[in-house]
């Protein structure tokens, strides 16, 4: 296939495993080269992006989000069919459903994901072996898993090119059965014991069939964290020769990989020319180096961390001059104008602590007038250099000269100097990277995230059970059909499991006001996190006003409430025009793909950001929204007429844990529990379903009388066309015949725009019969 083929082909599996739940990238061959590519946010856009580009002739998948690959990194097809007879018979009934790739040669690698709750790691491997004494190849099983490291595995398309750009070696998928044919959420799942047990096996069977130990290769689990000894060395490279750290760099630049020996680091006994990899860290343009046996990375030493010690200290020396001894007491007053808990930071006396704590708590941010930004605090906390200096100068210290002058040195100013202070863009909120203070953007950028879990105490069984009797009491209350109530708690435990996944919007509807959708949402509040969700008007959510048009809710926000929807009058009448414009405007904001929106600021600069929002509507008001028949982004829920206070049992139940109208930390806690262990289809939680009837309610309830006069006309209409006047006098004659042509108003306006809509009464209902602006002449 030519490289014009191969882009179109890999754009549509792009396309594909992102709908299945994956994280696709554009691969060269079975390397990915897109610079930040760990951290990189993939979407239609960036996959449109990368199908104009002709070099991208395959597609990796992320490892990330619990995802799981068994790479049997083992060239044998006899020593693979071994390992697999071996593997227990409880595990192996899992991982027979997994998808299996084939690459070069015997080596296989199957795809499976962590059981919930389980912790990601980076790297576990068996023991590595060789076949024979004069085999250069180390086999071994390596599993990959988590978050912990930005590992991607190529999928399908070009395992290899050649030289001549012709693609020697193409993925393949065991019976056809892929991660396109497999989504994320359908893959087996596995515990770490199960796993450690697979790479347990793979030693057993290697050691019986009497294949050589590497005595290099370290089995078991491995980090991430890179080794900072790269320096003066000589580096012995396969193709090029000895080579210094620069020419090594230089070799690298490109994207091309360079194989070296271990000689660097053992010395003149590693002969192996392939044992080690030589490429570039996209991040920051310097070379790594990854050694094979152990699988331990190797980075430069003038990038390794250089812990504050003395330095500020070293650098007042220097400004007394003549080196005189001064006091690294801080003249802290009596009352000092802001407490270090205040300030977030861990203040420990002397100048050199204060320093130290600056650097690692507070972040500098180029691009904001308020550039102070302490990185466990919100935007809200941030502020300017001068204000910054003010809040820091009770722990200044004062520097005395040889001649008895002296000089005020803010640990302020030490830290605004230092060049290895934090540099940041801003703020995001990234809950799918929860653990993470900072976080890399698309182009490389660092940003704060805002993200942090809920800080609630732990908790006992009993205090879960507590919580959770009261929650599903609550629920049974407001969703008394057992079939929505599993659905809607479903949706609800989603967004704690899973809290980066939008999901559907749900609208709960009940014309009798108190019948306790207010206590629901109270109750989640406090155990998905108060500062996360978010409760706003009506006018908020439909941009009804000048606040309407900022939007900056949205973008720290896992969970939207609003206690009424509602836009328009109670009857349908002229105010049809007004909620089907809010319904417009929710059917962007409603919407379980994801997506980046323009995030809306006042007085401040906007930006785009991944929004990950789900949001749950309540309204009293059986039309609050026009919804069209295949739209399915909202569920509707319609309550039974009964109030929260008239039911004796359930208030007996809910209220003692309650405190000053708040529910109680040890609520929260147990109810996070109980959510937490909630069996999840995420699948069905994409698209809203037809739960009793709801959805179809509010569409009848939307219908007018003009709605059933016009659909009469368009049924009498005679012939193929009809022309805009023709319709608007048969209209206007049968509105006159019932009656209704004086209190209808705007009938033609109304008219007009239900005919231009995608529902029941517009043309798409009318396979041969359609509403045009033929003019009268036939023109």
């Amino acid at each position: 296939m030519s490289k014009l083929g191969d882009a179109a082909a890999q754009t549509l599996v792009r396309r594909r495993l992102l709908l299945n739940g994956y994280t696709p990238l554009a691969n060269k061959d079975k390397m990915c080269v897109l610079s930040g590519w760990p951290s990189m946010h993939v979407d239609e856009a960036k996959i449109d992006e990368w199908s104009r580009q002709l070099k991208w002739r395959a597609t990796g998948v992320r490892v990330e989000r619990g995802l799981v690959v068994i790479d049997l990194d083992v060239n044998d097809a006899d020593a693979v069919q071994a390992i697999v007879d071996a593997i227990p018979a409880d595990i192996w009934a899992l991982l027979q459903h997994a998808p299996v790739r084939r690459g070069k040669g015997d080596k296989e690698a199957w795809f499976c994901r962590l059981e919930d709750g389980e912790q990601s790691f980076y790297r576990l491997a068996s023991a590595g072996f060789r076949q024979g004494e004069d085999d250069e190849t180390v086999h071994r099983v390596e599993i990959f898993a988590g978050d912990d490291g930005g590992r991607q595995f190529g999928a399908y398309g070009a395992h290899t090119v050649g030289d001549d750009g012709e693609v020697k070696v193409v993925y393949q998928w065991v019976a056809d059965r892929g991660l396109m044919q497999v989504p994320f959420d359908e893959l087996p799942r596995l515990t770490r014991a199960q796993l450690s047990e697979v790479a347990d096996v793979a030693t057993r069977v290697l050691d019986e069939l009497g294949w050589h130990r590497d005595v290099r290769s370290k089995p078991g689990f491995s980090s991430s964290a890179p080794i900072f000894d790269l320096d003066a060395q000589d580096f012995e490279t396969r193709d090029h020769g000895l080579v210094d750290l620069a020419g090594l760099e230089a070799l690298c630049a490109g994207g091309n990989d360079v194989r070296l020996s271990a000689s660097w680091l053992e010395g003149e006994a590693a002969v192996n020319m392939t044992r080690c990899i030589a490429s570039i860290n996209p991040f920051d343009g310097r070379v790594s180096v990854l050694e094979t046996s152990s699988f331990e990375i190797h980075r430069p030493k003038a990038l390794a961390p250089k812990p504050v010690t003395m330095g500020a200290l070293d650098r007042l020396q220097e400004l007394a001059s003549s080196g005189s001894i001064f006091s690294t007491e801080p003249s802290v007053p009596d009352e000092p104008a802001m407490t270090s808990a205040e300030l977030g930071l861990e203040l420990r006396g002397g100048m050199e602590e204060v320093v130290e704590a600056l650097l690692q708590d507070v972040a500098f941010c180029p691009s904001e007038q308020r550039c102070v930004m302490p990185i466990d605090g919100g935007a809200e906390r941030a502020m300017s250099l001068g204000n910054f200096g003010v809040l820091m100068k009770p722990w200044a210290v004062e520097v005395r000269g040889p001649r008895g002058g002296s000089k005020t040195i803010n640990p302020a100013s030490l830290w605004a100097g230092d060049p290895r202070r934090i540099v940041v863009g801003g703020h995001r909120f990234r809950p799918d990277m929860s653990g993470h203070r900072l976080v890399t953007g698309e182009e490389g950028q660092q940003f704060i995230n805002t993200y942090r879990e809920p800080s609630l105490p732990d908790v006992g069984e009993r205090d879960v059970a507590v919580a959770r009797d009261a929650f599903e009491a609550l629920l049974a209350h407001l969703v008394p059909e057992a079939g929505d109530r599993d659905w809607f708690r479903m949706w609800l435990a989603a967004k704690f499991q899973r809290p980066w996944v939008p999901n559907c919007g749900v609208i709960l509807v009940a014309e009798q006001q108190g019948t306790g959708r207010g206590t629901l949402f109270d109750m989640i509040s406090p155990a998905l996190g108060r500062q996360y969700v978010r409760s706003i008007s009506s006018t908020e959510l439909m941009g009804g006003s000048g606040q309407g048009q900022y939007n900056e809710w949205l973008a720290s926000s896992l969970l939207v409430l609003c206690e009424e929807v509602m836009a328009g009058d109670d009857a349908g009448g002229a105010m049809t025009w007004k909620r089907r414009e809010v319904y417009e405007r929710l059917k962007q904001l409603v919407d379980p793909r994801q997506r980046i929106m323009e995030i809306r600021r006042k007085g401040l600069q906007n930006y785009s950001a991944e929004v990950f929002a789900s949001i749950l509507m309540a309204t009293n008001h059986l039309n609050a929204l026009p919804l069209d028949r295949n739209d399915r982004r909202i569920a509707v829920l319609v309550q039974p007429e009964i109030r929260f206070e008239d039911v004796p049992a359930l208030k007996a139940l809910v209220d003692p844990l309650r405190t000053s109208g708040r529910f109680t930390d040890e609520f929260a806690a147990g109810l996070r529990a109980h959510l937490m262990s909630v069996a999840v289809d995420f699948n069905a939680l994409r698209i809203a379903p037809e739960l009793s009837g709801g959805r179809a309610l509010m569409r009848e309830n939307n219908e007018s009388d003009l709605d059933a006069v016009l659909a009469a006309v368009l049924d009498d209409v005679p012939g193929d066309y009809v022309t805009n006047n023709a319709l608007k006098k048969r209209l206007q004659n049968a509105l006159v015949a019932s009656g209704d042509i004086d209190h209808i108003r705007n009938w033609w306006v109304r008219a007009q725009d239900a005919i231009k809509r995608p529902n029941e009464f517009g043309w798409r209902r009318m396979p041969q019969r359609q509403v045009t602006n033929v003019s009268d002449d036939g023109r």
